[in-house]
């Protein structure tokens, strides 16, 4: 892990995967909130 944290090309990969996390964790609240919005309507 420590040589993949100092690797320049992990870091890269590192970068991607977070971006992508923050996208879905986004996706889902969102997609959490209009199915309790459906539900109480």
């Amino acid at each position: 892990m420590k040589s993949l944290f100092n690797d320049e090309n992990g870091f890269v990969v590192s970068a991607e995967l977070i971006l992508v996390a923050t996208i879905v964790v986004l996706g889902l609240i969102v997609g959490l909130a209009e199915v309790r919005q459906a539900i109480t309507e």
